[in-house]
């Protein structure tokens, strides 16, 4: 491993001699700490939340490939603590593979975590701009796992070719893969990488912020164009509040990487102006704290923010839905005990006009002194008299009275 153990530098132009501060090493790792305790958690209750869906969509796949991107973050992170406290001796680092193997991995999962966060926002904002048009999943999925296999492949190669070689430097706090090999093969295969390596920093990054403030105005004129029905009203509030989570988490991104692009911009101005650490990074936070920060710092902080974001947005949306179920199916139920009550009133009135109807001939005939009638008949015009109904109107008849009623009882007994 080539192992830079100076925070001096001597160039044609200048001599850099910078001290780090231990107070501001130990903050470093502390955050480190954090981040990787926080974050690893949040991560890994994300995957399970989100795992747990029957009903996986592209962006529920999305945020199950983040969740793992980031719970990795989250465990690297804990070798440039141990690293930090350690006087930023490499420590963990002391092994040649586990340099190399940390440092192509995390050049990996830096580079997923803008492809994915850049996918996502993508994504949403085709969703948002032709809402008739599906995304196919398969093929989201299949172009996220060629992506990283494609770099996991890539820098792996250039390792077993020994272009790439293990590199910690005292300044940085962390492995990176480097070329230290002269030969102009060697030379032209890591400007390849260089280059390349830029390019998927500057073109998600631009990307990302595109498609964002596209999303945002797409969600503006939505809004605005709600329609008056309420199972309608209810998808596009849920639709809308998916997508402002995936606008807060693509805006986060880009805070965070910010820094990234920036610092990516200088150096690669002092590098092809061949006069590095010229003109940006010859003071002492630039020279020992800049690329510790953009490149690990921010990407930790981002990796224990997003579960934050995702767990109280989706825990939200979860409760909206069920309220407004639980809304939809109170006005269902209320509908059905309007019917139900509308059918029975129905069959109560036309039960009291049958019975009206019975009693009136019953009283009929025993005015006009029809004798003998049926017990049924005799029964009915007995009862007829008590009959009330919960409408409270009380039949007034002419009823049979009661002697007759008694002498009917005692010839049915004879």
């Amino acid at each position: 491993m080539d192992y830079n153990n100076n925070t001096s530098l001597q160039t044609a132009n200048l001599s850099l001699n910078f001290t780090p501060s231990s107070a501001a090493d130990t903050t470093f790792g502390l955050i480190y700490v954090t981040c990787s305790i926080f974050g690893m958690a949040g991560n890994l209750a994300v995957f399970r939340y989100f795992f747990s869906r029957s009903h996986k969509d592209i962006s529920t796949c999305l945020y199950l490939c983040t969740s793992l991107n980031d719970t990795t973050v989250s465990f690297m992170v804990v070798f440039v603590a141990a690293s930090f406290f350690n006087d930023r001796n490499p420590t963990w680092f002391q092994s040649d593979g586990v340099c190399l193997c940390w440092g192509i991995m995390y050049r990996v999962v830096q580079r997923m975590a803008m492809f994915l966060t850049g996918t996502l926002s993508v994504t949403r904002t085709f969703s948002l701009l032709f809402p008739l048009r599906e995304v196919s999943k398969r093929f989201v999925l299949m172009v996220v796992g060629v992506y990283f296999a494609v770099n996991l492949v890539h820098d792996t190669v250039m390792a077993g070719l020994s272009i790439f070689v293990p590199n910690y430097a005292k300044w940085d706090v962390y492995c990176f893969p480097s070329n230290n090999n002269k030969h102009h093969l060697h030379e032209v295969l890591d400007d390849f990488d260089n280059m390349t390596y830029t390019l998927q920093i500057f073109l998600p990054a631009t990307i990302v912020v595109i498609s964002c403030l596209t999303a945002i105005n797409a969600v503006r004129s939505s809004k605005q164009n709600v329609p008056n029905a309420s199972n309608d009203q209810t998808s596009q509030n849920i639709k809308h509040k998916a997508t402002m989570t995936i606008i807060i988490i693509t805006i986060v991104h880009i805070i965070f990487s910010t820094p990234m692009v920036i610092n990516y911009i200088f150096w690669t101005i002092s590098k092809y102006k061949n006069s590095w650490p010229e003109p940006f990074y010859t003071s002492n936070i630039m020279f020992n704290y800049s690329w510790n920060f953009t490149d690990i710092m921010c990407l930790a902080l981002n990796a224990m923010i997003n579960p934050l974001i995702l767990l109280t947005r989706s825990t939200r949306e979860v409760m909206q839905f069920g309220e407004d179920k639980i809304v939809e199916m109170t006005d269902l139920v209320d509908e059905e005990l309007a019917i139900v009550n509308r059918r029975m009133t129905v069959v109560i009135a036309e039960a009291e006009h049958r019975l009206e109807e019975g009693i009136r001939e019953i009283s009929k005939k025993v005015n006009d002194n029809h004798f003998p009638y049926t017990s049924e008949e005799r029964e009915m015009s007995c009862i007829g008299g008590m009959i009330e109904t919960n409408l409270n109107v009380t039949f007034k008849l002419n009823l049979v009275p009661e002697e007759l009623c008694l002498e009917a009882e005692y010839n049915d007994a004879l």
